[in-house]
């Protein structure tokens, strides 16, 4: 992932979202790429990977406003706003695939992206954290490069604390590792 010999994104950013109906900001705090807790002020945590299945196939993220899509767990982005329902769209049947793994507590889970553009790269990330404590579980990475049309897809994970991924390789590779 670029130069940073971790593959990580640079440390310590913080998001701000709208604020929310109760006057309340919700705030993200990103130590690095694998490493994420979220306040409990934000309803995106409240939806477990469950309840976010059953929303977008009955049609609840279909709108392309900012609002529906943080609602639908984007949380952070560099993309344009208009691009988040096709890359939510791409990456919605990634999630069910894998949703269904013993590995993956689909109650008590819930789901966060991510999407970082920078000169000739994407990123695009799936969270899976844990509702009532914030923590991340799996991190899924896609990036690709445009310089070197080369796709690659990486699993980060706690079993190893997130050290090195679990996982580098191609989508097919990280299915397989949640069977």
């Amino acid at each position: 992932m670029g130069s940073n010999p971790t593959g990580r994104l640079p440390c310590c950013y913080q998001v701000t979202l709208p604020l929310e109906n109760n006057g309340q900001q919700p705030h993200f705090l990103l130590n690095n790429c694998h490493t994420l807790k979220i306040r409990r002020d934000t309803s995106v945590m409240e939806i477990s990977v469950r309840e976010f299945i059953k929303n977008y196939e009955s049609g609840k993220y279909n709108d392309n406003n900012k609002k529906t899509m943080i609602n639908a767990g984007w949380f952070d982005w560099t993309c344009k706003e208009t691009s988040l329902k096709n890359k939510l769209d791409k990456l919605f049947p990634k999630i069910k695939q894998i949703a269904n793994s013993p590995k993956i507590d689909i109650e008590k889970t819930c789901v966060l992206l991510l999407n970082r553009l920078k000169v000739g790269l994407s990123l695009d990330l799936i969270r899976f954290c844990e509702i009532s404590t914030g923590d991340l579980v799996y991190s899924v990475l896609f990036s690709f490069s445009k310089r070197k049309n080369k796709r690659q897809s990486e699993l980060w994970g706690r079993e190893n604390n997130f050290d090195k991924p679990l996982i580098k390789g191609t989508w097919r590779d990280i299915r397989a590792f949640f069977k």
